[in-house]
């Protein structure tokens, strides 16, 4: 299988890491990945499997473990990629940038199965400025979710309350 992965190198976060480990296992599975990830003329970093196939999209601003911004042809990039690469599944960690609300439309219009996981900071209660603005990714979030094939969350609670927004 051809796994169109889109996830983070750097700034170094726990979807780095998510990203790393789980890329491997597909690997180790004997699955086609391609990497995809916003990236400049940097070096990759140390700690990547050498036999990535990636895919590097362009960004104006990368902010340490929220969000990327973008540069206008970022989202043709990443169209362009997925249409010649014909992978049997893409996969996004989000949170990475607001492509991540176009990615429905663009898998659907290519036929493809759009799976994401979805894990940016949560505390279920509402104490104090972060949590706050966590709750409010989720309410960003919520309605581009419904939009893709499937969604991965870690808890229950998670899930509860994406399924009310």
């Amino acid at each position: 299988m051809h796994i169109a992965w889109l996830g983070k190198k750097s700034p170094f976060c726990g979807n780095v890491t998510y990203s790393r480990e789980v890329t491997h296992a597909l690997r180790e599975f004997g699955h086609q990945v391609s990497f995809f990830h916003f990236a400049q003329d940097e070096p990759p970093p140390d700690n990547w499997p050498a036999d990535d196939h990636e895919i590097p999209i362009p960004f104006l601003y990368q902010l340490q473990n929220v969000y990327t911004i973008p540069t206008l042809r970022s989202k043709k990039v990443l169209t362009q990629a997925l249409e010649e690469l014909q992978p049997d599944i893409v996969h996004a960690s989000l949170t990475l940038s607001p492509l991540d609300f176009a990615l429905p439309e663009i898998c659907q219009d290519l036929g493809l199965p759009l799976v994401a996981t979805f894990h940016p900071a949560f505390d279920r209660k509402l104490r104090n400025i972060s949590s706050g603005t966590q709750h409010l990714a989720y309410q960003l979030y919520a309605p581009w979710l419904a939009q893709y094939d499937r969604v991965i969350i870690f808890s229950r609670l998670q899930r509860s309350i994406l399924v009310k927004l």
